[in-house]
C-alpha cells in the first residue's frame, strides 16, 4: 500500500509558525501563551522523515498551519487505510484522544494518539509520572522533529495506529482538545 498524504488545510484553525516576532505579537492568540515557533526552524512543504515516518506540513491561504481539535471532520473517499500516522503536539500538557474513522462499510475504528507537551521532551514526561501512568501514557508517542520555538526548543510528536485489516474510511472526526495540535 502506497503512502498517502492527507491535505486537511481546510479545517486549520491555528497559527504556530511565524515568521518574526512582531509577526507573532501581532496575531497570536491568548490561549497559544505567547509561544510560537520561528519559520527559520520550519519548512513548508517539505517531506520530513524520522526512521520509516514522513511528514508534510502546509500553510494555507489564510496562514494557517494546524489544527486545535475541536471536533473537526475530515471527508474522505474510500480512502483505504490499515494504518494512520497522526503527528503533532499538544501545550499546557500531555493528552492521549481518540479519532474516529467512519468507514464505507457502516463500522468505525479508533486511532489512538498520545502527544507529549511541545515544550517538554518526550522523556521528561515519564519523569512526571508513576510507573503505572508512565506505561499507559508513553506506549506509542514519538519524538519526530524539533523546531525553534519562542521559548527555546520545542518539539513534534508521531503516533502509529495500525488496524486487523485495511478498511475504506469516509470520514475522521477529530477529538474534543483545543490543546492538542494536529
Amino acid at each position: 500500500m502506497r503512502e498517502l498524504f492527507l491535505d486537511f488545510t481546510n479545517l486549520y484553525n491555528s497559527r504556530m509558525v511565524y515568521t518574526s516576532e512582531a509577526e507573532a505579537i501581532q496575531n497570536t492568540e491568548i490561549g497559544e501563551a505567547n509561544n510560537y515557533i520561528l519559520n527559520d526552524s520550519f519548512v513548508f512543504n517539505k517531506i520530513y522523515k524520522k526512521d520509516k515516518v514522513s511528514g508534510i506540513f502546509y500553510q494555507n491561504a489564510k496562514g494557517l498551519d494546524n489544527v486545535a481539535c475541536e471536533s473537526q471532520i475530515l471527508l474522505l473517499s474510500n480512502v483505504l487505510v490499515r494504518k494512520i500516522i497522526f503527528i503533532g503536539f499538544c501545550e499546557w500538557g500531555y493528552f492521549k484522544e481518540k479519532f474516529k474513522l467512519e468507514c464505507s462499510d457502516g463500522t468505525g475504528e479508533y486511532a489512538k494518539v498520545y502527544f507529549s507537551d511541545a515544550v517538554w521532551p518526550l522523556e521528561k514526561a515519564g519523569e512526571c509520572c508513576f510507573a503505572a501512568e508512565n506505561a499507559l501514557y508513553m506506549d506509542g508517542c514519538r519524538y519526530f522533529h524539533e523546531v525553534k520555538m519562542k521559548s527555546g526548543k520545542g518539539y513534534m510528536y508521531y503516533y502509529l495506529t495500525e488496524f486487523q485489516e485495511t478498511k475504506k474510511v469516509n470520514k475522521i472526526i477529530f477529538p474534543e482538545n483545543c490543546l492538542m495540535h494536529i
